[in-house]
């Protein structure tokens, strides 16, 4: 499965794509090794078939846009349009865009603002990669294969330049979700009952509150974090979903787009990555005891 993904992938976004495990390449096969063969899959039969997942550089002038922050992920699509409709993939905190750059020589390799990271530019120019769809993290994380579109869009790399110009001392765009629950909501739960809802009340919110451009994508994200909760048993699936639904129309997503993105997300969510939060809290909690 992981080397048919990974033939198609390499064909579509002009990658060299390499087999991997949580993230990383498997044994040496880092894709800058193959990079001078251009485009194409490569890796032993023996690496593939313990693979987890695959590697994906782009050669240039194709390349990954890595967004793992909320408000880049609204400030790339304002300022390119046309992203809404190239191929992304959702991760656990943003997106990878696939782009097509017009002069990846000049393209930087990163955005910060205030020492954080905005968005970082990936592929052969740098011998940096992206994680390709379908590839299962240690965490239980699974990065989903788009829904639908498969073009890869152009992009100028004065708009990046024109972005860590202009966004250096802006202000956030969107504030950051309330992950706390009122104090009367928390009488009489247990810790994991209180962090589940803060949770959703968090996701809910954040979905709520997102930009034109990032709205479809910040409902898959959020549905995916919570969809794991439900799926480990730890919170109710029509509470949730109903709860996204209400958020999602109300920030501006036709109903239709709303439950087909759920559906989405359902397919993909992983319990064990909720199992692990939850493992995390219950050991942080009988340390602090």
């Amino acid at each position: 499965m992981n080397l048919e993904l990974a033939r198609m992938w390499a064909a579509v976004t002009r990658s060299v794509c390499t087999p991997a495990q949580d993230k990383r390449p498997l044994g040496d096969a880092h894709p800058k090794k193959y990079a001078r063969n251009g485009a194409g899959v490569y890796g032993s039969a023996t690496e593939w078939a313990m693979a987890t997942g695959f590697c994906a550089m782009p050669t240039p002038p194709y390349a990954v846009i890595d967004v793992d922050d909320a408000d880049a992920l609204s400030a790339l699509v304002r300022y390119a349009p046309q992203l809404a409709h190239t191929l992304v993939v959702p991760t656990s905190k943003g997106a990878h865009y696939y782009v097509r750059l017009d002069e990846p020589a000049r393209a930087p390799q990163r955005i910060m603002v205030e020492g954080k990271e905005l968005l970082s530019v990936r592929g052969g120019q740098w011998n940096t990669y992206a994680v390709g769809p379908g590839s299962a993290r240690a965490d239980g994380f699974v990065y989903p294969l788009p829904d639908g579109i498969m073009m890869v869009q152009p992009l100028a790399v004065a708009v990046l330049e024109q972005m860590s110009k202009e966004l250096g001392d802006a202000p956030k765009t969107m504030p950051e979700p309330r992950l706390s629950v009122s104090r009367a909501q928390a009488q009489g739960r247990t810790a994991v009952e209180r962090y589940v809802a803060a949770a959703v009340a968090g996701e809910v919110q954040r979905v709520r509150l997102a930009l034109e451009g990032s709205r479809n994508l910040t409902l898959f994200q959020s549905a995916l974090r919570l969809l794991a909760f439900v799926k480990a048993g730890f919170a109710d699936r029509y509470v949730v979903l109903d709860q996204l639904a209400e958020a999602a129309q109300a920030a501006g997503l036709p109903a239709v787009e709303v439950w087909r993105t759920l559906k989405s997300a359902e397919r993909y969510a992983m319990p064990i990555f909720a199992e692990r939060k939850i493992a995390r809290l219950e050991r942080k909690n009988q340390n602090g005891r």
